[in-house]
């Protein structure tokens, strides 16, 4: 017997997101809520990729005759069903799981997007290391070229499930992307104090000289424990790394590959990692005796564009 859609939601097998405006209706547990339909079109990035085979989305809207819409505005997501406040059956199931958001109750909104793959392996590979060294701690992470700030968000929640509280601070170029960052944090609660949280999104750009101008935040450490760079290839700014890192910072690096037995036209090759550059930018900016790489393996992206994805290690002097 198929499941339905209340079903799926309690499975983990479909998101929420609440479209409805306003304070009526009875709100589900994790959803994604946007605050109406202006709100959605501010949080597209937010969802999963666009296609039939990314996570399933149950959308809640107010009234029956707003579905039609919703699902034209939403067609390019894997739309399981647009739900109304009066259909009866979806609400008496999400009762009876248990999916209901009670009175004065606390939520968590869950994540409809998944980080970069290297993202995961470089806090895990920190992670392991630093067990060894404390039961817990905190650790920061400087994401450059950060995006509307999906990886960052995945990295402040990390603390659900990882005895390390992160402190995460984004940097990117666009003003309208450090918007989003923020409106991204302030609706996920991930700008608390005393918390994994995005502690700073910096609005500034790198420059030819390797450094960064800052046209409004702060960098708030002088040195970090991960520096992650996706989809992004400052080339010139690695030779700054040794001075934003400590011993045993990690530098994660993920960006599309030329000559990977894949032919793609964005972007163009030029701007595209050749065979062999890692090394010999880290041996140009870093120091191959300062620096080993210790993961190196081919990503993909939805579209099946290649990605090199480098994990190199700062050594101990």
């Amino acid at each position: 017997m198929d499941k339905g859609p209340a079903q799926k939601i309690a499975s983990a097998e479909a998101g929420v997101v609440d479209v409805r405006s306003g304070a009526g209706g009875q709100r589900v547990k994790g959803a994604l809520v946007v605050g109406g339909r202006a709100g959605l079109s501010q949080r597209f990035s937010w969802l999963p990729p666009p296609g039939p085979n990314s996570l399933p989305l149950v959308v809640l809207v107010s009234k029956a005759e707003e579905k039609s819409e919703i699902a034209e505005t939403l067609s390019r997501w894997n739309i399981e069903v647009v739900v109304s406040n009066d259909d009866a059956t979806f609400w008496r199931d999400a009762q009876s799981l248990h999916l209901i958001l009670g009175q004065g109750e606390e939520d968590t909104t869950r994540l409809l997007f998944a980080p970069s793959p290297i993202l995961d392996r470089a806090m895990s590979l920190w992670e392991k290391e630093a067990a060894e060294r404390w039961s817990s701690g905190q650790a920061t992470l400087l994401d450059l070229g950060c995006g509307a700030g999906r990886d960052m968000a995945w990295a402040a929640r990390r603390s659900t499930y990882s005895q390390v509280r992160w402190l995460v601070t984004g940097v990117d170029n666009l003003e309208a992307t450090i918007r989003r960052v923020r409106l991204l944090a302030s609706d996920l609660r991930l700008d608390q104090p005393h918390s994994s949280r995005i502690e700073s999104i910096v609005w500034g750009q790198t420059t030819a000289e390797g450094s960064v101008d800052v046209f409004q935040g702060t960098l708030p450490h002088k040195t970090w424990d991960i520096i992650l760079i996706v989809r992004f290839l400052p080339r010139s700014l690695l030779r700054r790394l040794n001075e934003w890192t400590h011993d045993g910072s990690l530098l994660a690096l993920s960006h599309f590959v030329h000559g990977a037995g894949c032919e793609y036209d964005s972007p163009p090759i030029p701007a595209r990692l050749q065979p062999g550059e890692i090394e010999e930018l880290i041996d140009k900016y870093l120091s191959s005796a300062q620096w080993s790489i210790i993961s190196d393996q081919i990503d993909h992206t939805e579209d099946g564009r290649p990605l090199r994805s480098v994990i190199a290690r700062r050594k101990a002097r």
